[in-house]
């Protein structure tokens, strides 16, 4: 059963992808990754609420991952089936694959696409040492005018 939980963020976007692909609805695409759930469970709290006060519900969706293994494969699954991950919000100190490693992994696969990368750590002497004009930084905990500031950004993009 474990096995299963591990996958089911990625067999839930799958599904979703195949529906959306089929009824050619294409939500622009916010993806989180967090292994402590809590945490997620915030911060998808408060990109929703970001959504939700500019009603841009038809046009964005948020989606999650525990680690950077899951979110590599999510982002794997929406680059053949839609292409509609706009942005990566991502914590460093993961299990399996940190942040800094899915995002270079997301630059060596994205072809061309602008994806906005956010990277989060408590750890700010990490983020200051990481020389990557394509990551943007969040210090974590992340509040939530902070994160406003940055999906705005979102706004402008595509």
């Amino acid at each position: 059963m474990k096995i299963y939980e591990n996958f089911k963020p990625i067999l839930k976007f799958f599904y979703k992808s195949i529906k959306a692909y089929q009824s050619n609805k294409k939500l622009r695409r916010i993806l989180l990754v967090e292994d402590t759930k809590l945490l997620l469970k915030s911060l998808k709290k408060m990109t929703n609420a970001w959504i939700n006060d500019l009603n841009l519900t038809n046009q964005f969706e948020v989606i999650s991952a525990y680690d950077g293994v899951d979110a590599f494969a999510i982002f794997k699954i929406d680059h053949y089936i839609s292409q509609t991950i706009d942005c990566i919000i991502t914590d460093q100190n993961m299990t399996m694959m940190n942040g800094l490693d899915l995002l270079k992994l997301v630059e060596k696969h994205k072809m061309g696409r602008n994806i906005q990368q956010y990277m989060c750590s408590t750890d700010n002497d990490i983020l200051k040492n990481i020389t990557n004009e394509q990551i943007n930084y969040l210090s974590k905990p992340t509040n939530k005018n902070e994160l406003k500031k940055y999906l705005n950004k979102l706004l402008n993009c595509k």
